[in-house]
C-alpha cells in the first residue's frame, strides 16, 4: 500500500466519526466530551448539545451514533491522517500550514486534480480548517459538532489552499495520460475518408487488430 493509499484507508475509515474540539483520536465517552469542555469551555455547549447523556437525552451512550467510535477535530483529523504515514504535523490548522516543510504547496486554484493532498481554508489571515483531499473530487474533513467527520464533494467548502508532504507519492495526472485501446472484433474494419460507405477506403484492419491513442 502506497503513503497515498494509507492516507486515504485513514480518513475513510473516520466517516462517521464524531467531532469533539480539541479531540485527539481519543474513543467518544461523556467523560472525554466534558473533559473537552472543561479544557474548552469556548466551545463547551456545542460539546454538550451535541453528547445524548451530557445533554439529559438518555443516561447512557447506547443508541448513539458515536457510541465506540474514536473523536477528532479537524486538525486532529489531518494529524492522525499524516501519521499513518509515519510523519508527525503539528495540531492546529495553521501551525500545519506554517511550520511543516511541504513538498508543495500553493493556492487552491493550482490544485493537482488527481492528487491526495491536505486541503486548507484560510480565515482572517489564519487556516481555520482542513481536511484530506482524496485526489477523485471529494474531501473527508471533520465539518463540525453537530456534522462529525464526513465525506463530501471539493466544491462544498470554499477551500483556499492545499499541500502535499513529502512523504507523499506523486499522482499522475490519469486523464490527460490515459491511452484508449480498441480492438477490432467484426470480419474487418475499414478506415474511410470520410463517414461514408461510399467514401474512399484509406485502410484495412483485420479481425483482432489493436487500436490506440
Amino acid at each position: 500500500m502506497t503513503n497515498n493509499e494509507k492516507i486515504k484507508a485513514f480518513v475513510l475509515e473516520a466517516v462517521g466519526c464524531p467531532y469533539v474540539y480539541g479531540a485527539t483520536g481519543q474513543k467518544c465517552t461523556a467523560a472525554y466530551r466534558r473533559a473537552r469542555m472543561e479544557q474548552y469551555p469556548g466551545s463547551a455547549e456545542a460539546i454538550k448539545k451535541n453528547c445524548q447523556v451530557l445533554s439529559g437525552k438518555s443516561a447512557t451512550c447506547y443508541g448513539c451514533k458515536y457510541n465506540g467510535k474514536k473523536a477528532y477535530d479537524c486538525a486532529q483529523l489531518t494529524r492522525f491522517a499524516a501519521k499513518a504515514i509515519g510523519t508527525e504535523i503539528p495540531s492546529g490548522a495553521t501551525s500545519q500550514w506554517n511550520k511543516v516543510d511541504w513538498a508543495q504547496k500553493g493556492a487552491f486554484d493550482s490544485l493537482p486534480l488527481h492528487q491526495v493532498c491536505f486541503l486548507y481554508l484560510e480565515r482572517d489571515g489564519k487556516m481555520g480548517h482542513t481536511g484530506v483531499y482524496l485526489g477523485d473530487g471529494t474531501v473527508i474533513d471533520a465539518r463540525g459538532h453537530s456534522a462529525g467527520v464526513v465525506h463530501r464533494k471539493l466544491d462544498d467548502v470554499k477551500w483556499t489552499h492545499w499541500a502535499l508532504l513529502k512523504q507523499q507519492e506523486i499522482e499522475d495526472e490519469k486523464e490527460e495520460n490515459a491511452v484508449a485501446k480498441f480492438i477490432v472484433t467484426g470480419n474487418r474494419l475499414a478506415l474511410r475518408e470520410k463517414p461514408t460507405t461510399s467514401a474512399t477506403v484509406l485502410l484495412r484492419m483485420e479481425t483482432g487488430t489493436e487500436i490506440t491513442g
